[in-house]
């Protein structure tokens, strides 16, 4: 029996969108000089176009590749998927967040502290 998926790619936009907003809000005024610091870099240093251009571009696939996947996971987790009954979108969301988080990042923190 095979899962029937249905995306929202609305939503997968606008979560993509709000997590731009979200990050240059979070690493430009609010914490973008300490986060510069943590980082060791000069006071007043601006990158160049083409490094900060690769940089945008990186981050934007990594926010495509995060939305599309955690998207994946919340339809394969939804019951309706495989014929049952849904309950709450929020707890699928949930689960299906926890279900990634330890599935990809758990591991990669193991690693470090091993």
């Amino acid at each position: 029996m095979q899962p029937d998926l249905h995306l929202s790619y609305p939503a997968i936009l606008a979560a993509i969108l709000i997590k731009a907003a979200l990050g240059a809000l979070w690493y430009g005024p609010l914490f973008g000089l300490a986060w510069n610091r943590e980082l060791g870099s000069r006071p007043g240093y601006h990158p160049s176009g083409a490094v900060l251009m690769r940089a945008r571009l990186l981050r934007i696939i990594g926010m495509v590749l995060t939305a599309y996947v955690l998207a994946l996971a919340v339809a394969v987790i939804r019951p309706s998927s495989w014929g049952g009954v849904d309950g709450s979108p929020a707890s699928y969301g949930f689960l299906a967040a926890l279900a990634v988080w330890c599935g990809f990042y758990v591991p990669q923190l193991l690693s470090r502290v091993a």
